[in-house]
C-alpha cells in the first residue's frame, strides 16, 4: 500500500505543484490540445510507476529474486486497485447515465485522469509495462546489492 500512496505523492505533486494544473476543462482550447494534454499525463505517470518500482528494488535488494518481483507486481496492483477506488467513487457519486442533471465537471475531469493513468500499465500494443517493471525492480535489486557490497567484495 505504500507504493500506491507514493504512487499518488508522486502524480498529484507533480500536476499540482510542478505542472500548477487543476481539475479542469479550461486546459483544452482546442480539439488539437486535448491529446497532447492527457499523453503528458500518461507519460508523467508512467515516470512516477517507474519510481515506485525503482524504490521496491531498492528497498528489497536484499529478498530473494522471487519475492522482489512479487513486490513489484503488488505495488501495481495496489497502484491500479487505488485508480480504481477513485474511478468507482465517481460512479458512486453520479451514476452511469445522467439523464436529468449533469455530474461535478471537476470530478469528471479527475475521473478521466484517473482512467488515463490506467493505461501506463500497458501504454501501447508492443509495451507491455506490467511485464517489465518486474524485471526492472529485479534489476535494480541486483544493482543495489553490488553497490552495497562495494567494490572490494564484488570480485
Amino acid at each position: 500500500m505504500l507504493a500506491a500512496v507514493l504512487y499518488s505523492v508522486l502524480w498529484n505533486v507533480n500536476y499540482h505543484l510542478i505542472q500548477r494544473l487543476t481539475y479542469s476543462t479550461s486546459w483544452f482550447n482546442t480539439d488539437e490540445t486535448i491529446l497532447p494534454f492527457l499523453t503528458a499525463r500518461v507519460i508523467e505517470a508512467l515516470i512516477a510507476i517507474v519510481i515506485v518500482t525503482l524504490l521496491v528494488g531498492i528497498v528489497r535488494r536484499n529478498a530473494p529474486p522471487g519475492e522482489v518481483v512479487r513486490d513489484a507486481v503488488h505495488a501495481m496492483l495496489a497502484i491500479a486497485l487505488l485508480l480504481m477506488v477513485q474511478i468507482l467513487v465517481f460512479y458512486v457519486l453520479w451514476n452511469v447515465v445522467f439523464e436529468w442533471y449533469l455530474p461535478d465537471f471537476t470530478l469528471g475531469f479527475k475521473y478521466y485522469l484517473d482512467v488515463f493513468q490506467t493505461t501506463v500499465f500497458w501504454p501501447l500494443t508492443p509495451l507491455p509495462l506490467a511485464a517489465v517493471l518486474p524485471l526492472l525492480a529485479l534489476g535494480v535489486a541486483r544493482i543495489a546489492r553490488l553497490v552495497r557490497r562495494g567494490p572490494s567484495t564484488a570480485r
